[in-house]
């Protein structure tokens, strides 16, 4: 085995709740928020991965709400960029806000060749 490539990174990640704020259903298709968040990422940032999240907040009262989110993670990406993108997502899909999460991290390649 050997492990190659040793990069320190910054990553970051958008989260974006598929729920309208009205009426707490998906205003688009799985398949067309997709694409229109794709789209986007090609204008701000050339290198993205856009992912389907699924999880719940579980309340002090008991009560398990159910949630969706599209994920849009970059690595080594411009902040001030990422934020701009932020609010510019957060206005078209009609949202009081979306969530940033930035962190580093240690990305590398591990390969195995059987002789």
């Amino acid at each position: 085995m050997t492990v190659s490539n040793v990069k320190r990174l910054e990553k970051t990640t958008i989260y974006i709740d598929q729920s309208d704020i009205d009426t707490d259903l998906p205003r688009f298709s799985n398949g067309k928020l997709l694409h229109i968040v794709t789209e986007v990422c090609k204008n701000y940032i050339g290198s993205f991965t856009v992912s389907n999240v699924e999880g719940g907040i579980l309340y002090e009262d008991g009560n398990l709400t159910s949630q969706r989110k599209i994920a849009i993670t970059f690595y080594h990406s411009d902040i001030a960029q990422v934020n701009e993108m932020a609010a510019d997502l957060c206005a078209f899909f009609d949202k009081k806000s979306v969530v940033v999460e930035r962190e580093p991290i240690a990305q590398y390649t591990v390969s195995n060749c059987i002789d």
